[in-house]
This record gives structure tokens, C-alpha cells and sequence, in this order.
């Protein structure tokens, strides 16, 4: 069976920091918000049991507090580390996209992984770029200027046809 669309998409530290700032815009807004509003619970608790003169608990709080920004601030450093150290940004990596009817396939170094629509979490266009995520935190990069099979237009509308709920245009 031949594909509807196909597409080579060459990821280098260009690309991959377009996403992250991409990705930053889309999620960072929720991500601080849980953490002022947990930070604020945590000491709201605090308070009320210094004020109650219980001050063990008081303490766990304090401590619990402290344990959670610890992990706030060091966990997304940890994670674009991993992403540096994974050769994803350093070196260039290549993608083969094949799309079909009812799925896709993605090909490159790793092996060949095949995809349906509906299992995709959402689809945002920008200028350049479709980004298919496949839960909140991963997503693939596919370029508009890479099709060899199909355009950036059709495919655009492609996709809306097949996941109109989950598809964005920015």
C-alpha cells in the first residue's frame, strides 16, 4: 500500500529548540500555576498549624514545602539534560514519515514504529512545523518543507479530517 503523504524530517538543535519554546508557550503556564497554587496550600497549612501550636506538623509542612520546589526547579533540568545527553539536540536525526489511511509510520535509526490517528493526544500547526503529540510531554516534529509525497496543505487538512477535536493552528 503507498502512502497518502510522506515526509523526511531532519531534526537538528534548530529545530528541536523551535519545539521546546513550541512546547514551553503551551505548557509552562500550567505547570507554574499548579506550582503557586500548591506553594500557597502548603503554606496556607504551615500557618494554621503554627498557629494551632502544632509545630511538628507545622515543620512537616515547611519541609514538604521545601521537598516539593526542590523538585519544581530540579525536574525540568533533569529532563533537558537527558534530552542533551540522548543526541536528539547534538546530532542530526532523521525521521521518515509514511501516512496512511487509518495510521502512520515513523521511520529512522531506532526501527519503524506504527502510529493510528486516534491514539494521537493533540496536533498543533505552526509556519513551519506540525508538532504530533503523542501525550503531553512528546511529540514529533515534522517539517513543511520535508513532503515528498503531498504538501503542507493537503496534509493540514488531512489531519483536520481525521482528528478535527485534537488539531490547532497557531
Amino acid at each position: 500500500m503507498s502512502p497518502i503523504f510522506k515526509n523526511i524530517t531532519t531534526y537538528s538543535a534548530k529545530e528541536y529548540k523551535e519545539f521546546l519554546e513550541f512546547h514551553g508557550k503551551k505548557h509552562n503556564l500550567s505547570y507554574f500555576t499548579f506550582t503557586i497554587l500548591f506553594t500557597a496550600f502548603l503554606i496556607l497549612c504551615s500557618i494554621v498549624q503554627f498557629s494551632s501550636n502544632h509545630t511538628l506538623i507545622g515543620l512537616f509542612f515547611i519541609l514538604s514545602l521545601l521537598i516539593f520546589l526542590a523538585y519544581q526547579i530540579i525536574h525540568p533540568l533533569r529532563v533537558v539534560k537527558k534530552e542533551i545527553k540522548s543526541g536528539k539536540i547534538s546530532n542530526e536525526s532523521k525521521n521518515i514519515f509514511s501516512f496512511f489511511d487509518k495510521s502512520f509510520k515513523v521511520r529512522n535509526k531506532e526501527g519503524i514504529s506504527k502510529i493510528k490517528y486516534i491514539s494521537l493526544h493533540k496536533i498543533y500547526e505552526t509556519d513551519g512545523f506540525f508538532y504530533l503529540y503523542l501525550n503531553p510531554k512528546n511529540a514529533f516534529i515534522i517539517s513543511k518543507n520535508g513532503f515528498t509525497i503531498g504538501n503542507a496543505k493537503e496534509f493540514a487538512k488531512f489531519l483536520k479530517k481525521k482528528v478535527w477535536f485534537k488539531y490547532k493552528n497557531k
